[in-house]
């Protein structure tokens, strides 16, 4: 006991003297705002590349749009190009086509990529090489480019006459070819040349939908893909006849084959769905294959007949080994933009974001994070609230509310109507809020979100926070107005109206007297009467960006986000300093969401699926003490600090909610400590257990005296309040009297 306290303590002295700062904790280098395009994965090797989507380090330099990989994509490096469509013929060479006629070439795996003259300006969405030096490459207003020496000398071949845009095409010799394509909706065509490209000919596809994908595995046997309306049409005389072998709705964008008989097609919706076809028949029939995503899928190559890779929009790469059995994500999870972060200890931090229901986990502080499944398909999680490490609730658009009683591990769908819930608020186990940005609903939940009661409306809500099970607050706007509505007794609401007319998006309260609210254009304002009354703080280094969130740790210290910046107060409010500002390459990537415990604990969150935090913390170092959130009813808090004579200690023991049923229990007695130690670890003062335990949320005052009723010096003590669920600890400073504290 002595020693592990001794390591907190040492841990504590060493931040002291370090500088806090913003770091990434959690990046993804693969722009989640564009998608892989394409694939290409050498038969029978761990090699392979995908192209389309851009990688930047934790500077926002950006280091080209190639990923590369030798190990079978557990690792993916960049490599300086930039395209639509990629191909291999061995682990050299390769080729990439792309916007405005682009085509790059390498001749050492892409090592290095040379920009090829091209003879057009136009897109280019295919390419196909039979060899080091024979190839052709696709693209917009039906032009077919061939090369005879590697692409040193490129010249278009052929132009088809009808605006045909190329989506795709291969060749499997120097005479036998394929194309597809459409020239306007529903006019999807196939066309098939026998001279090396010079001549083409129509092929009938069985079907008007506009192609996107084509592959042959030889002369004979072919397979196509079409958008919109998702067909696979397939042939067995080299497209002298085409059969339609399916119909869905998803847009299907890229069809390969392993062998004759093994193959997948890929694709999806922009709505947030994504689509895995796998055949082992040649095509005869086709099952749709489970996959981790829901972000649509542009591309799909195959190295074996077990062995395939998907690539698509948001930097998703998945990977299989089983024939797809199971898909796992090799890049691209929890890519999406991030709306919101919560944090109820040091150790457990949830973020939230959208499309595909982006839930991502920290166990660990932020050095390690995991992507939790909630519900099927698409949609946007607005808001995250946990009471502690287990209980906590998600909230979104359409309606969409999810608990968990276990840290996340399962999601339990809950309804309280078609609302957008924009935010939440879990204050205990059982107890909950939401509230709706659109019709202006704050529903409760007093049994874990089983049902749910509609307690106030009228308001358009944006954020809602409580102090305890009964003191909250929320925030919005109404017919022009700046709201706030309050309540002090869990259940009934009181609306005051704030001196401004901008949407308000953020509250935060620290004690039933002191909250902060922010909202667009540079809105800051202050309560000291509990939200009666406001005043503004604005000023000039927050200007008129728009204010997402505010967070305030203590009565001085703050933050809050705007896009791009973190603006910091050390003097509640009344001034304000940019801590962490994004460069200007980072492009739309917003700050969003923000949670802070302490002056060493703090995390923000972004688009691109990017996460980080306030702190000295170094990389790899995991936290070793866990610090219940403040907004439950300010759990432990010192004041005045540093004292001179007597020093206030306000503390509330919360409930925990039983693991075999859902009733709230309040820890027993022996479960119960407040100590005071000194800087060498070593017990100076005990409270009485008794007095502790009367009321659950009550305040002692230390008047400086050990256990032997004697005076203590002056210096560092620390103050530590233990439950057998939790632990959190205060640093005080007790200075000599007559020095002036600040």
């Amino acid at each position: 006991m002595r020693k592990e306290l001794m390591m907190t303590l040492l841990i504590g002295f060493s931040l002291v003297f370090a500088q806090p700062q913003w770091r990434i904790v959690r990046f993804v280098p693969w722009r989640g705002a564009y998608p892989f395009y394409d694939v290409c994965f050498l038969p029978g090797t761990q090699m392979g590349w995908a192209v389309g989507c851009a990688y930047r380090d934790t500077n926002w330099t950006y280091y080209g749009s190639v990923a590369h990989t030798t190990d079978g994509g557990i690792t993916w490096l960049p490599q300086m190009a930039d395209g639509r469509a990629i191909c291999f013929v061995d682990e050299n060479h390769g080729w990439i086509v792309g916007s405005s006629g682009s085509i790059y070439h390498t001749s050492n795996g892409g090592e290095t990529w040379a920009l090829q003259s091209s003879p057009i300006t136009q897109s280019l969405y295919g390419v196909s090489f039979i060899d080091t030096l024979r190839g052709w490459a696709f693209g917009l207003y039906g032009y077919v480019l061939h090369t005879e020496d590697g692409g040193n000398n490129w010249s278009v071949q052929y132009q088809f006459p009808d605006s045909l845009w190329i989506m795709d095409g291969i060749f499997k010799d120097s005479l036998n070819g394929w194309v597809c394509g459409y020239s306007g909706p529903a006019q999807g065509k196939i066309y098939k040349t026998t001279d090396g490209g010079n001549t083409w000919v129509f092929q009938d596809p069985g079907t008007n939908a506009n192609f996107y994908g084509i592959d042959f595995y030889d002369l004979n046997r072919g397979w196509a893909v079409t958008a919109g309306v998702g067909i696979i049409t397939n042939t067995t005389n080299g497209g002298s006849n085409w059969f339609p072998q399916m119909i869905n709705d998803y847009s299907l964008l890229e069809v390969k084959f392993a062998d004759s008989l093994n193959g997948w097609a890929v694709g999806g919706e922009n709505d947030g769905r994504s689509a895995i076809f796998y055949s082992s028949d040649g095509g005869a029939t086709w099952i749709e294959q489970n996959n981790p995503t829901y972000n649509e899928l542009w591309g799909v190559s195959t190295s074996s007949n077990n062995e395939a890779y998907a690539v698509g929009v948001r930097g998703t790469i998945l990977h299989t080994s089983d024939g797809g059995n199971t898909w796992e994500y090799q890049a691209g999870a929890g890519s999406n933009n991030l709306t919101n972060i919560d944090a109820p200890d040091t150790l457990n931090i949830w973020a939230v974001g959208d499309w595909e229901r982006t839930v991502l986990h920290s166990r660990d502080g932020g050095l390690t994070w995991e992507h939790q499944m909630v519900g099927e398909g698409y949609g946007y999680l607005w808001d995250v609230s946990f009471a502690d490490s287990l209980n906590g609730a998600t909230v979104g658009g359409s309606g969409i509310i999810y608990t968990t009683i276990d840290g996340g591990r399962t999601w339990t769908q809950r309804s309280a109507g078609p609302f957008a819930w924009y935010g939440v608020e879990w204050v205990t186990p059982l107890k909950g809020w939401i509230v709706d940005v659109n019709s202006g609903v704050i529903k409760y939940t007093s049994d874990g979100g089983d049902t749910w009661t509609t307690q106030y409306s009228g308001i358009h809500f944006y954020d809602v926070m409580f102090l305890n099970d009964s003191l909250g607050w929320a925030c919005g706007f109404t017919s022009g107005y700046s709201k706030v509505a309050k309540t002090t007794d869990g259940q009934n609401w009181t609306s005051y109206t704030i001196p401004t007319y901008r949407i308000l998006t953020s509250i935060d309260f620290l004690s039933p007297d002191i909250g902060f609210v922010v909202g667009e254009d540079g809105e800051i304002y202050k309560s000291i009467d509990g939200g009666v009354t406001w005043a503004s703080l604005a000023n000039d280094t927050v200007g008129t960006n728009n204010l997402y969130k505010v967070d305030f740790i203590d009565s001085l210290n703050g933050w809050i986000i705007s896009p791009g910046k973190i603006f910091r107060t050390r003097d509640g409010g009344n001034t304000w300093f940019t801590e962490r500002t994004l460069p200007y390459s980072a492009g739309p990537s917003n700050f969003r969401g923000l949670v802070g415990l302490d002056t060493l604990h703090a995390w923000a969150c972004m688009c691109d699926g990017i996460i980080l935090r306030y702190g000295m913390t170094a990389p790899g170092i995991a936290e070793t003490e866990g610090t219940k959130r403040r907004r439950q009813g300010e759990i432990l808090q010192v004041y005045p600090n540093p004292f001179r004579n007597t020093v206030s200690i306000k503390f509330q023991i919360p409930s925990t909610k039983s693991q075999t049923n859902s009733k709230s229990e309040i820890p027993n007695k022996s479960e119960v400590s407040l100590k005071i130690y000194d800087a060498t670890g070593r017990l100076i003062k005990t409270f009485s257990l008794s007095t502790l335990y009367s009321l659950l949320a009550t305040s002692v005052e230390w008047d400086g005296k050990d256990n032997n009723d004697k005076i203590v010096p002056q210096g560092i003590y620390f103050v530590r309040l233990k439950t057998k669920t939790f632990s959190i600890m205060r640093k005080i400073v007790k200075i000599k009297v007559g020095v002036r504290s600040f």
